[in-house]
C-alpha cells in the first residue's frame, strides 16, 4: 500500500478552523476509535465516536476566512466577499477529472464575469495539475453529461455543482493561494480493503415521507439523506465527517456517476449508523423514524488522480460482482 503523508480536515460548521497534523498516519491500529458515539478528544480534535469524524477548536485565521470559506480581499461585488472571478470557460471536472462542463458566466450584483467559490484546505492532484474544490458553483453542463443531471435543478441551461477546477484558472491565483492551505484539507490515508462496492448512488426518493423527506438531524431545515446520495448534477460526495454530529457537512470530492469507477473501504476502520427523524411537518416531529443510513470510510479508485478519503452513503453503494 502506497504511504502518504496525511493531515486531517478540521472544518467545523459555522467557523473556520486550522489544520491538525496527524503525521503519516497509514496504520488503522493507530487510530482512536470505540464501538459507541462517545465524544472525546484527540491531538486537539473534538470526536465522535472515531478519531476520522471530528474537528479541531479554536479559530485561526480570522479575516481570512468565514466559515472555512476563502475570502477574496479584492471584493469582486457587494456582497460577494467569497466569490474568485476564473477565466472564460474555465474547465470544471469531477474528482477522477471527468469533465463536467465550465464555469457559467453569471451576474454578480453590478456585474457579470465566471466565477467560483471554495473552501478552505480543498485541493488534489488530478492528471499532474493542482485542482481546487469549488463549491455550490454554477457550471454550464457538457451534453455528454446533462443526461445524468436532474433537468428540474436547471436555471437557463445552469446547474450548481461542487467540483474541481484548475487552480491557473483563477485570475488572482497566488492571492488565492497564499490563503487556501494547500492540502491541508485531506482526512487519513489509510490501507483499503480488497472488496470493491460500485457507486450507484442509491435512490434520493427512498427516505421520503407524506410529509416530506426525513431528517438525518432532529433540527429544523437541516442535512437529510438525499445530500448524501446521488446529487441533482448526477454526482456523488465524499464527506469529511459522518452526518448528525453538528460537524458540518462539507464534501470533500464529487464523482460522476459511472460505471468506470468503484468504492473501497478503509482497513479497520468502523461504520456509523445513523437514525434518521421525521420532518417538522409529521405528527411525529423530530422522533426517530424506522430507516437509517450507514456512512463507512474510505476512498474512490480514480486513475491519474489523487485519492481523497472520507465518509460515503452505505445506500449510495452495491457490492461489485
Amino acid at each position: 500500500m502506497r504511504r502518504f503523508a496525511v493531515i486531517c480536515l478540521v472544518v467545523a460548521a459555522g467557523c473556520a478552523h486550522e489544520a491538525s497534523n496527524i503525521s503519516d498516519v497509514h496504520d488503522p491500529r493507530l487510530i482512536k476509535q470505540f464501538p459507541d458515539n462517545r465524544r472525546f478528544t484527540a491531538r486537539g480534535r473534538v470526536c465522535y465516536g472515531s478519531e476520522l469524524n471530528g474537528h479541531v477548536l479554536g479559530v485561526p485565521h480570522r479575516g481570512f476566512l468565514r466559515s472555512n470559506r476563502i475570502i477574496n480581499p479584492n471584493v469582486l461585488a457587494p456582497n460577494k466577499s467569497v466569490v474568485w472571478e476564473v477565466a472564460t470557460n474555465t474547465e470544471v471536472v469531477d474528482g477522477a477529472g471527468v469533465r463536467l462542463g465550465t464555469v457559467a458566466v453569471e451576474w454578480h450584483d453590478n456585474r457579470t464575469f465566471p466565477g467560483a467559490k471554495f473552501n478552505y484546505g480543498m485541493s488534489k492532484t488530478i492528471n499532474g495539475h493542482l485542482y481546487l474544490y469549488c463549491f455550490a458553483t454554477g457550471i454550464v453542463p457538457d451534453p455528454t453529461v446533462v443526461g445524468q443531471m436532474n433537468k428540474t435543478q436547471f436555471a437557463h441551461g445552469v446547474i450548481d455543482t461542487s467540483a474541481w477546477l484548475r487552480a491557473e484558472d483563477v485570475l488572482e491565483k497566488s492571492t488565492l493561494i497564499e490563503r487556501f492551505g494547500v492540502g491541508r484539507g485531506k482526512l487519513p490515508a489509510l490501507p483499503l480493503e480488497n472488496t470493491r462496492y460500485r457507486i450507484t448512488g442509491g435512490d434520493p426518493n427512498a427516505y421520503q415521507s407524506s410529509y416530506g423527506e426525513l431528517a438525518i438531524v432532529k433540527q429544523a431545515n437541516g442535512p437529510v439523506p438525499s445530500h448524501y446520495l446521488r446529487r441533482p448534477t448526477g454526482t456523488i460526495n465524499v464527506l469529511y465527517s459522518v452526518p448528525g454530529f453538528g460537524l458540518g457537512g462539507q464534501g470533500l470530492d464529487s464523482f460522476l456517476i459511472t460505471d468506470g469507477l468503484t468504492f473501497r473501504r478503509a482497513v479497520g476502520t468502523r461504520e456509523f449508523v445513523q437514525p434518521t427523524y421525521y420532518p417538522l411537518q409529521h405528527p411525529r416531529a423530530k422522533q426517530i423514524a424506522p430507516k437509517t443510513m450507514t456512512f463507512v470510510y474510505g476512498a474512490i479508485d480514480a486513475p491519474n488522480c489523487e485519492p481523497v478519503f472520507g465518509w460515503v452513503a452505505k445506500e449510495a453503494l452495491a457490492e461489485a460482482p
